[in-house]
């Protein structure tokens, strides 16, 4: 096990490595591009807020933290249905919804 599981580690942790040095090395070009991206956001969110107000107040309330938390939040829900599912215990509650006992089905 642990020849199989060392050489993707170091590949991982090279990876890693690899990206902490590229984004070192670009700081400032990304740090560049980053303040673009806001600048081109904020114009596109006053441009739909003159169009529909509205829609202007949905989209300068989004963040990249609230994007990420609702993207966890779906992933959770996703993974309590799969043991929902694969869980004989579980699924037997649950038999007239999923219409199956929980176990894989070959």
């Amino acid at each position: 096990r642990l020849a199989t599981f060392l050489p993707i580690f170091f590949f991982v942790l090279l990876l890693g490595c690899a990206a902490l040095t590229l984004s070192a090395m670009y700081a400032k070009q990304l740090s560049e591009a980053q303040d673009r991206l806001a600048e081109l956001w904020a114009r596109f969110v006053v441009r739909t807020t003159r169009a529909n107000p509205r829609a202007g107040e949905r989209l300068s309330s989004l963040s990249f933290s609230g994007v990420g938390k609702g993207l966890i939040c779906v992933y959770f829900i996703n993974e309590a249905f799969t043991v929902m599912q694969t869980s004989p215990q579980i699924a037997s509650l649950f038999y007239g919804y999923l219409g199956s006992d929980g176990g894989w089905q070959a």
